[in-house]
């Protein structure tokens, strides 16, 4: 079979798993200090999580999720793969260094942390509250307070995640 075809199968069989995902729950907090010694929370889907919204349906339309470290150029790869029944191929990879410390369980959280991201993005998914550097939620920063909205303003619109919905403008 044309690679060109295995391609266009995997993108179509992908497509079809992602309408199937099951919602992803964020089912972990993380607390982050900023530069200027502020802190804010924000909440994240772990690996768990994302594998369990996205593996049925991913098995269901013939796709297997992959990842693996390599070595690169005197560093380490972590590869990901999203493999189709029929042979198309789509693949991410990601070099990175041992953390200065050294110690194997920052080593560890590393590499979960690059694994979670790289899953994400290739799947499809928002793990992650959206959250710019100082943890504001997106578009936090242009609206109205509360006391400036006039009583013709309608509420601003809440969406599954309980964040404000994106306008229209």
């Amino acid at each position: 079979m044309e690679q060109t075809n295995k391609m266009a199968m995997l993108y179509a069989a992908l497509a079809s798993a992602q309408a199937e995902y099951s919602p992803l729950a964020k089912n972990r907090t993380v607390k982050i200090r900023t530069r200027t010694n502020g802190e804010y929370e924000f909440r994240y889907a772990d690996l768990e999580a994302v594998f369990s919204s996205t593996r049925p349906a991913l098995t269901k339309h013939g796709i297997s999720f992959i990842q693996t470290i390599q070595p690169a150029n005197g560093r380490s790869s972590l590869i990901t793969m999203l493999a189709h029944k029929d042979g198309g191929v789509l693949t991410s990879e990601i070099e990175f260094s041992m953390p200065q410390s050294g110690d194997i369980k920052d080593f560890g959280a590393h590499l979960t942390y690059l694994r979670r991201y790289a899953a994400t993005a290739l799947l499809g998914v928002a793990a992650d509250d959206d959250l710019d550097q100082n943890g504001e939620g997106a578009g936090e920063g242009d609206r109205k307070p509360a006391t400036q909205q006039s009583q013709n303003d309608p509420a601003p619109e809440k969406t599954p995640t309980g964040k404000p919905a994106y306008s229209d403008k």
